[in-house]
């Protein structure tokens, strides 16, 4: 029976001396013991940000141009809004697909056009004779809803003798909106 009795309180001590170990390493070594090793793993996502420059509408339209004179003002065309819906911030040129003179023909005086551009944020660069080269418009719009809309206002000198007036010819202005590239 003393035999017994000292298996029984060997048996004691190691369970304790066990949960103790236990207790120290979940203590010590912070953790649990699942049996399974962990390595630590740092995960990184590029999220790519969107261009989207919505325009209020796809044409500009001058209903008939006057001949200029010494004074006259030049005819006013429509005015867009161009909207900032992408992520990130952007800028915006404008070309045109011939030169004046190829849409209106030779004129006296000065045929141009021009396009006046009010911005919510960034920095507008008005144009003034808008040609076949790209031409900056708006140099770092912000996407946020509240600053995010361009307003560009077309017009139009017709010098006179123009020898085109009346022909339907169509000019393509292109407005290129690109992200920043350095975003700020």
């Amino acid at each position: 029976m003393a035999r017994k009795r000292k298996n029984d309180e060997l048996i004691k001590l190691a369970a304790i001396s066990a949960a103790v170990s236990l207790v120290v390493v979940l203590v010590f070594f912070g953790g649990t013991l699942t049996g399974n090793s962990s390595t630590d793993v740092t995960l990184t996502t590029t999220i790519a940000a969107s261009t989207t420059c919505t325009f209020s509408g796809n044409a500009i339209t001058f209903n008939s141009l006057s001949l200029e004179t010494n004074a006259q003002a030049p005819d006013i065309g429509a005015v867009l809004t161009v909207v900032n819906d992408g992520s990130t911030i952007v800028n915006m040129t404008a070309s045109l697909n011939q030169t004046i003179t190829a849409l209106l023909g030779t004129t006296t005086g000065t045929s141009a056009l021009d396009i006046a551009v009010a911005t919510e944020s960034g920095t507008a660069s008005s144009i003034t004779a808008l040609g076949t080269s790209t031409t900056p418009a708006v140099a770092l719009l912000l996407p946020d809803d509240a600053n995010d809309a361009v307003t560009l206002t077309t017009t139009m000198d017709v010098g006179g003798g123009a020898s085109n007036v009346g022909i339907a010819n169509q000019a393509l202005i292109s407005f290129v909106c690109t992200a920043d590239a350095d975003g700020t």
